[in-house]
């Protein structure tokens, strides 16, 4: 019987990631060459007779607590951050940090005693959920932070009834919140943060939450929600129209507004009771008038930033609007670009958990392939290309990086360079 370390296992899934392949058994057959052998000792440092089946991943996957793989993607964080190379990517001194939930596989049975379930016209619907926290930059960089599974007890599965409003009943993206902040504080103590969140955040616990641990904060502030804050709002903007500045280009103008200090008591905003003490925040919008189109788009948020007309620009485009980032650059690459998010590479114990947390450190490491030069100067290091160019350059598109580097994998023996002198830039612009 053939024993294999836990990280050439692990290195295993991560390359069938990081070439994009859809499914186990597609990366059966691609790994199966000597150079690929070769190759996948040399990365993991052990010397290998054979590669582990597919099957033998998918083991180790299912009974590996997924809170080791946690614990890779935090030291990937915290080593980035005290050796600074991510001190360029800070706003107003801080670090942009997107939080927001994805389902990431569903089912038409129940899949496990963990499941979410959600009935609809009588269909019900088992699915697996998970709370994200992802550092963010107007450069599109994003690198996971921290990651809270949503599930549910088994004791509360089972008193569940069909006529109950089943998903709040069950664990749900707010109750997982304040866990995952709970260890984001934990694990980050002195970690200077701004959450970008969306409205769902917007209430007194989350933004108690923050002052708390002197983290700043944008909150998506939506049309309908929180009328007694949206009327205070209102009336100060009115009281104030000085804080008002507009931005004017050939296809667009941008009307930002934001208020004084206002001193709210979310207790009238809410049926719970909740302790009458005010808090103290801002609100910030803009709003953007196209001249072809004759179209309206607004952004609102609160914030506890202090907005003023030097700085409301900045506060919206490089702050606030960077939550975005969460769902384009992390959620749509894993779906749509390779990684495919929503499909299950295996059911049986952590699997769906831990190939979930592994494309988060595939991605992470694609990441640094596409913004950083470490690829130009070790590939074509006598290539003559702009001092800030950077590795997507050499291939044209992620599609094009996963392919070469399957090929690669498959039929060259990597060389072994001294890295020791070299230095790498991750551009922040």
């Amino acid at each position: 019987m053939t024993t294999y370390p836990p990280e050439v296992l692990l290195w295993q899934a991560l390359f069938m990631f990081q070439t994009h392949i859809e499914s186990r058994r597609q990366f059966e057959r691609d790994k199966a060459t000597d150079a690929f052998r070769a190759n996948l000792g040399i990365i993991s440092g052990n010397r290998l007779e054979h590669i582990a089946h597919i099957d033998t991943v998918n083991y180790f996957m299912a009974h590996l607590n997924p809170e080791e793989l946690q614990k890779v993607i935090r030291k990937n964080i915290r080593d980035l951050i005290r050796s600074k190379v991510l001190d360029d990517f800070r706003f107003d001194g801080n670090f942009l940090v997107a939080v927001d939930g994805v389902c990431f596989a569903t089912f038409k049975h129940p899949h496990c005693e963990y499941c979410l379930r959600r009935t609809t016209d009588g269909v019900t619907t088992y699915f697996h959920y998970a709370l994200v926290a992802m550092l963010v930059s107007p450069t599109g960089l994003v690198l996971p932070i921290e990651i809270e599974f949503i599930e549910n007890t088994p004791d509360k599965g089972k008193t569940l009834s069909e006529k109950d409003d089943e998903f709040k009943k069950q664990d749900c993206e707010l109750k997982a919140f304040y866990r995952l902040v709970g260890r984001l504080k934990e694990k980050f103590p002195r970690l200077p943060i701004t959450l970008l969140l969306d409205g769902l955040y917007a209430n007194r616990n989350v933004i108690g939450i923050c002052d708390k641990n002197n983290w700043n904060y944008f909150i998506s502030l939506q049309k309908d929600s929180l009328p007694a804050f949206q009327k205070a709002v209102a009336s100060d903007l009115k009281k104030h129209p000085e804080n008002t500045w507009q931005h004017r280009t050939e296809d667009c103008c941008r009307t930002f507004r934001w208020t004084t200090v206002l001193h709210h008591d979310f207790q009238k905003d809410s049926q719970k009771k909740c302790s009458p003490q005010p808090l103290l925040m801002f609100a910030i919008e803009e709003t953007e008038d196209f001249f072809k189109t004759k179209t309206k788009r607004k952004f609102a948020y609160i914030t506890n930033h202090r907005p003023s007309r030097e700085n409301i620009m900045e506060l919206i485009h490089e702050g606030a609007r960077q939550r975005w980032k969460i769902e384009n650059e992390t959620f749509n690459t894993l779906k749509n670009h390779g990684m495919e998010l929503q499909h299950s590479y295996g059911n049986k114990g952590y699997c769906l958990q831990n190939y979930f947390l592994v494309r988060f450190i595939a991605l992470s490491i694609e990441q640094f392939l596409t913004f950083s030069n470490g690829m130009i100067k070790i590939l074509s290091p006598n290539t003559i290309l702009p001092s800030r160019e950077k590795g997507i350059s050499l291939f044209g598109s992620l599609k094009q990086m996963a392919k070469r580097l399957l090929e690669s994998l498959r039929n060259d023996i990597i060389e072994i360079i001294d890295l020791s002198n070299m230095r790498f830039s991750i551009f922040s612009g």
